[in-house]
This record gives C-alpha cells, structure tokens and sequence, in this order.
C-alpha cells in the first residue's frame, strides 16, 4: 500500500486536524500518494452509492470525501454506514430543502417542527460573509423556504407569495439597506454611482450613500426562487 498498516491505524484514530495535516506532509513527500486518495475515494463513494441504491440522480454533489445526496423522505438513510472495515460513513446532518443561488452559494435548510428552529448550511460563502448576512437576506430565505416545508399542500403558493413580498419590499427606499448586501461570497453592496470604472462597491456606507444602493443582485436571486416555486405551484393545480 502507499502505507503501512500501523501508519494507517495511527491516522485513523487521531484527531481530525492531526490527521489532515499529517497526510499533507505525506503527499508532500510522496505526491504519488495524492492518486492513491483520489482513487480511494472514488471506490468509497461507489461503494455507498450501491449499498443505498442511489441513481446518478440521487447525487445533488459531491466535495472530496462528503456527498450530498437527494433522497425521497421515505427513505431511511443510517446515521452510520460501514462499508468495510477501512471505510465508514457518517451521517452529519440532513435537510428538506436546498437551493443553488447564481450557481455559487449551495443553500441548505429545514424547520424542526417540534422545537419551532430553523436549521440552515450555507456552502460557497466564507464565516465572515455569512455572519453580514445572519439576521437580513438568510432570514428571508429561511422564511421562504419555511412556508414551503410547513403550509402542506399550499406550501409552493404561500411561499411564492412571501417572495414576492420580499421582492416588493428590497425594491422600497424604506427597506433595510442591509438585506441588500449582496448574498455572495464578498458580499458588498453594489451602489449606482458612475466611477468612471468598474461598477462601485462598497463594504460599509454611511447614512447618507444608502440611497444609492442597488439591489438587482439579491432581486434576481429571489425571481429565480419566485420562478420555481411559481412552476411548483401551477403543476400541484
């Protein structure tokens, strides 16, 4: 093997950053090692695949050793599944609802019924972003998304009328200007003022440059969501 037995038990049972740092240096030292990963982790994920009968259209995507997978409600799926003796894997959380916004930020979210809590994953936007945008445009997706999970048969129709009301609202001079920051990885806000340049963006503003501030950006995000849950709505009729 690229290596030995007991290396392999030292790495399986240590701390998770430990591990991760010592198999860097190993690819470091024997890049070789990078091809054998890669193909061990094809060959664990095929395996998963044929123990859970997943189709090709179950996979939403795949990130290195984690798969994100669609499955019906129905269907229970483990907390735990072993393949094999050398592979094992781990439930770390599930959610109802998903969506891909402009084809960067992966949005994951689910309403526990029982406790009244929102649960939400947001991958593609970095701590800090996410921390700008906690209390403004994710409590609108949430909300959303929410009304979907919890309004049964009229779940598409209310919440595409919640979005429209979103819609409406970002577009007022009255709206919050922080839901207008822009729901990305950098997260600025984009300001109609002519530079000269490049469009202008700014990450704090004064009182007095709020009026200035454009929100296409989170208005297109929300057409396309209004869009599918129309589309969600009118097959359900």
């Amino acid at each position: 093997g690229a290596i030995s037995y007991e290396d392999y038990v030292d790495l399986l049972n240590s701390d998770r950053m430990v591990r991760q740092y010592t198999i860097g240096c190993l690819i470091r030292d024997k890049p070789e090692i990078q091809e054998v990963l890669n193909q061990g982790l094809m060959d664990a994920r095929e395996a998963l695949f044929n123990t859970l009968e997943l189709e090709n259209t179950n996979i939403l995507h795949i990130a290195k050793d984690a798969v994100f997978i669609v499955a019906p409600l129905i269907k229970n799926i483990p907390d735990e599944i072993v393949i094999s003796g050398y592979i094992k894997f781990t439930k770390r959380s599930s959610f109802t609802s998903y969506l891909r916004l402009n084809r960067l930020i992966h949005f994951y979210y689910s309403y526990d019924v029982i406790n009244g809590a929102d649960k939400w994953k947001i991958r593609g936007m970095n701590q800090a972003a996410q921390e700008l945008h906690q209390n403004w445009f994710t409590q609108i997706l949430a909300t959303i998304l929410r009304l979907r999970q919890i309004s049964g048969s009229f779940g598409a129709k209310n919440a595409y009328g919640k979005c429209s009301y979103f819609y409406d609202y970002l577009t007022k001079d009255y709206c919050e200007v922080q839901y207008k920051r822009r729901f990305d990885s950098q997260s600025l806000f984009d300001l109609d003022i002519d530079s000269g340049f490049a469009p202008f963006q700014a990450d704090y503003l004064s009182k007095s440059a709020e009026k200035y501030v454009n929100p296409s950006y989170n208005l297109s995000l929300l057409k396309d969501i209004g869009n599918y849950l129309l589309c969600d709505a009118m097959s359900g009729l």
